[in-house]
C-alpha cells in the first residue's frame, strides 16, 4: 500500500476530520447562498422564503437536536465504557469505525 493512502486513511478515520468537514460544508453552503441571493427572482424568492418555511425549519431543527443529543450521549457512553474495559487497542478501533462516527 502506497504510504500516502496509508496517511490518509489513517488521518480520515479521526472523528473531529468529519465533523470538520461537514462544518466546513454547512459554512461554505451559507455562503454561497448569500451570494446568489441577488441572483434569485424576487417571486421565487417569496414563495419559497416565506413565513411557512421558517416554522418548517424551526420544528426540524429542535427535533435535530434531539436526535443529536441522544447520538452524542450514546456514542460517548461507547466510548466510555470501551476505554474502561478494553485495551488501548480496541478503544482505537473502536472510535475509528465509519459505522459510529456517522451517528
Amino acid at each position: 500500500m502506497n504510504r500516502w493512502l496509508f496517511l490518509w486513511r489513517k488521518w480520515t478515520r479521526q472523528l473531529w476530520v468529519k465533523a470538520t468537514a461537514y462544518a466546513g460544508v454547512g459554512v461554505a453552503a451559507a455562503l454561497l447562498a448569500a451570494a446568489l441571493a441577488p441572483w434569485v427572482p424576487k417571486d421565487m424568492a417569496e414563495r419559497l422564503g416565506g413565513e411557512s418555511v421558517e416554522s418548517i425549519l424551526t420544528i426540524l431543527a429542535s427535533s435535530l437536536l434531539g436526535v443529536a443529543t441522544f447520538s452524542v450521549g450514546a456514542m460517548v457512553t461507547a466510548y466510555t465504557s470501551v476505554s474502561t474495559a478494553a485495551s488501548p487497542r480496541v478503544a482505537a478501533l473502536v472510535t475509528s469505525d465509519d459505522e459510529t462516527q456517522k451517528a
